[in-house]
Parts: C-alpha cells; structure tokens; sequence
C-alpha cells in the first residue's frame, strides 16, 4: 500500500514539474532543456518518497 502511494503522489509531483517548467519555459522564451527533466524527475522522486515514508496520522 505504501509504495503504490509512492508511486502515485510520485508521478503527480513530477507531472506538475513538467507542466510548471513548460510553462514557464514557453512565457519566458527560452528553450527546454533536458536538465529540467532531470530535475523534475529527482525532486518528484524525493517528494514522493517524503510523502510515502511519513507516519500516518492516528485514527
């Protein structure tokens, strides 16, 4: 249950960073570069992760 959470709010952060960089990318004018990608993907991965390995609250 936890990695598919993972794998979930993962994509999502990620997909939201590409949105985000291509947008900004296409208001300013400069050109997309795969370092965007690249970065997108780390900081998706490590928010997902975050996210995945906090203590759940009690119910």
């Amino acid at each position: 249950m936890k990695y598919r959470f993972l794998k979930i709010s993962g994509i999502i952060i990620f997909m939201f960073g590409i949105i985000a960089s291509t947008v900004y990318h296409t208001a300013t004018g400069e050109e997309i570069l795969w370092l965007d990608f690249i970065l997108g993907t780390i900081t998706g991965t490590g928010v997902g992760l975050t996210l995945a390995l906090m203590p759940k609250r009690s119910r």
